[in-house]
C-alpha cells in the first residue's frame, strides 16, 4: 500500500481550515433554501412586496457562493477519503470501517433532512462514497483523467438538463411570490379544489380548477395531497403555509418527498457523477503529492489561474441571469455550465491560497478559528441547520418567507460568527465534535475518548 508522506502524518491545518470557509459558504446558499421556497430561492425574486437590496443580496449570493463551496467541499471529501486509505494498515479493516463510516453518515443526512432542511448533501455523499470506494487504488494519474473527463461530461449534460422547458416560468415564479404576499397578509390559501380533494371524493359537477379557500394552518391531509406529486408554485405555496403556521407533519412530509426526488432521480442522472467527479479529483490531489509544501510555487499559479478564470466566468453567468431573466432563450443553457467550471476554477484557488497562509503561517487568529469550525464540521453542518429552522419554521419563530434576502444573509453571518466562537471554545476542552463523536462510536462500535486527557 501506498504511504503518506511525513509531512502529512498529521493532521493538516489547511485542510481544516478550508473546511470551515466551506461551511460558510455552504451555509450562505442553504439559509436561502431554508427561508424561501426552493422554486424561486435561486432566482432574483423579491419575497417581500418592496424589498430594497434584494437584486443586489442574490447576486453576491449567485456569483460568490451558489456552487462554489460546495464544490470545495465535495474536493476535500475526496482528499479525506484518499487519506484515510492512505493511512490504513490494512485494506480488510480499512473497507469495513469505511462502510459503516458511510452508513452512518446516511443516517445522519436522512435526519437532518426530515426535519432541518429539505436539500441534504449527505446522503448523496455516502451514496457517491459507496461508488468511490472500487477506485481507492487507481493512480494519482488515472484519478485525475477519470474525474476530469467525468466532470466534463456532467457539465455538458448539465447544460442539457438545467435549460428552460416553460416560456413562462420567470412570471409564474413571480406570481408564486405575489401569492404567497397574500397568503402572509390575509392568513388564508387559495388552491383548486383538484389539489386539495381525494379524486373520490370529488362531486362529478364541482369544477376541479374551482378555488378553494383555507384557512392557516392548514389541514395535514389537504397539504400532504398538494405536496404529493402536484404543480411546483402549488408547492411553494403551501410550504410556506407549512412551515410558518403548520402542521410539523406536513412540513416533514414536504423535506422527505423532495430528498426522495432528489435521491431517486436527480442523483441517478446528475448528482451522483458530478460530485464523484470531484471526489476522484480530490483523491488525485493527495495521490500526486500537490498537498506537501514543496509545491508552493504550484499553490501560487493555481490561486492566480483559479480566481482569474473563475471570477469572470462567474460574474459572467449572474449577469446573463439577471439580462435573460424575462428573455430566457438558449443563453440559459450556458449559465449552469459558466457556474459549474467557475466553481472548480474557485475551489482551487481557494485551496491554493489557503495552502500558502498556512505554510507561512499567517493570518494566525483566523486560521484557528476557521481551523475550529473545520474540525467540527459534521457538527456545524447539521448545527446550522437546526439553528436556521428554529427560526424559519413553525416549531420555532416561524419566519420562512418573511425575511428579505438582506435579513436572510445577516443571519446567515451571525450564525456562521457564533460557530466560529462556539467551535474553539469547545475544541478547548474536547478533541472533536459531538456528532463527530456519535460518529467515530458507532463506527468502531466502542466509546471513544471525547475529552482531552489532563495534562
Amino acid at each position: 500500500m501506498p504511504s503518506l508522506p511525513v509531512e502529512l502524518k498529521s493532521r493538516i491545518e489547511a485542510l481544516d481550515v478550508l473546511r470551515g470557509l466551506a461551511i460558510f459558504g455552504i451555509l450562505v446558499v442553504n439559509v436561502e433554501q431554508m427561508f424561501l421556497p426552493l422554486v424561486i430561492a435561486n432566482d432574483p425574486v423579491a419575497m417581500i412586496l418592496g424589498e430594497r437590496g434584494m437584486l443586489a443580496a442574490w447576486a453576491f449570493t449567485d456569483a460568490l457562493f451558489e456552487n462554489k463551496f460546495l464544490t470545495l467541499f465535495s474536493l476535500l471529501f475526496g482528499i479525506g477519503f484518499c487519506l484515510q486509505f492512505l493511512r490504513a494498515d490494512d485494506a480488510r479493516s480499512f473497507r469495513r470501517l469505511y462502510l459503516r463510516r458511510v452508513l452512518i453518515l446516511s443516517l445522519f443526512g436522512l435526519v437532518h433532512a426530515a426535519f432541518f432542511y429539505k436539500a441534504d448533501v449527505l446522503v448523496i455523499y455516502a451514496l457517491t462514497a459507496l461508488v468511490l470506494m472500487p477506485l481507492r487504488r487507481l493512480s494519482a494519474r488515472a484519478l485525475a483523467w477519470s474525474g476530469g473527463v467525468l466532470l466534463v461530461l456532467t457539465v455538458a449534460w448539465g447544460a442539457v438538463i438545467s435549460g428552460p422547458d416553460d416560456p413562462e416560468l420567470m412570471v409564474r415564479k413571480r406570481h408564486v411570490a405575489a401569492d404567497i404576499a397574500d397568503i402572509r397578509a390575509n392568513g388564508t390559501i387559495t388552491l383548486p379544489r383538484r389539489a386539495v380533494t381525494e379524486p373520490d371524493a370529488r362531486p362529478a359537477l364541482v369544477d376541479p380548477e374551482a378555488p378553494v379557500e383555507l384557512e392557516l394552518p392548514i389541514p395535514a391531509r389537504a397539504a400532504i395531497l398538494v405536496l404529493d406529486g402536484n404543480d411546483d408554485f402549488e408547492q411553494a405555496k403551501v410550504d410556506y403555509a407549512v412551515f410558518t403556521h403548520g402542521p410539523v407533519a406536513a412540513a416533514t412530509f414536504s423535506r422527505l418527498s423532495f430528498l426522495a426526488l432528489l435521491v431517486v432521480l436527480y442523483t441517478p442522472i446528475y448528482l451522483l457523477w458530478r460530485t464523484l467527479a470531484l471526489f476522484l479529483l480530490g483523491a488525485a490531489i493527495v495521490k500526486s503529492g500537490w498537498l506537501d509544501p514543496t509545491h508552493r510555487s504550484g499553490w501560487r499559479r493555481t490561486a492566480w489561474i483559479g480566481f482569474g478564470l473563475g471570477l469572470p466566468m462567474t460574474i459572467t453567468a449572474t449577469a446573463l441571469h439577471i439580462v435573460h431573466w424575462d428573455t430566457q432563450g438558449a443563453i440559459f443553457y450556458a449559465i449552469g455550465s459558466l457556474h459549474d467550471v467557475a466553481s472548480l476554477a474557485l475551489a482551487s484557488g481557494i485551496g491554493a491560497i489557503v495552502l500558502r497562509l498556512c505554510a507561512t503561517q499567517k493570518a494566525r487568529r483566523a486560521r484557528l478559528a476557521l481551523a475550529a469550525v473545520g474540525r467540527t464540521a459534521l457538527t456545524n453542518y447539521i448545527g446550522q441547520s437546526v439553528a436556521m429552522s428554529l427560526i424559519a419554521t413553525s416549531y420555532g419563530l416561524g419566519l420562512f418567507g418573511d425575511l428579505t434576502r438582506l435579513q436572510i444573509l445577516s443571519l446567515a453571518a451571525l450564525c456562521f460568527a457564533v460557530q466560529l466562537v462556539l467551535s474553539t471554545l469547545w475544541l478547548r476542552a474536547y478533541r472533536m465534535g459531538p456528532l463527530e463523536w456519535v460518529w467515530r462510536c458507532l463506527t468502531y462500535w466502542s466509546r471513544v475518548p471525547l475529552r482531552h486527557r489532563p495534562g
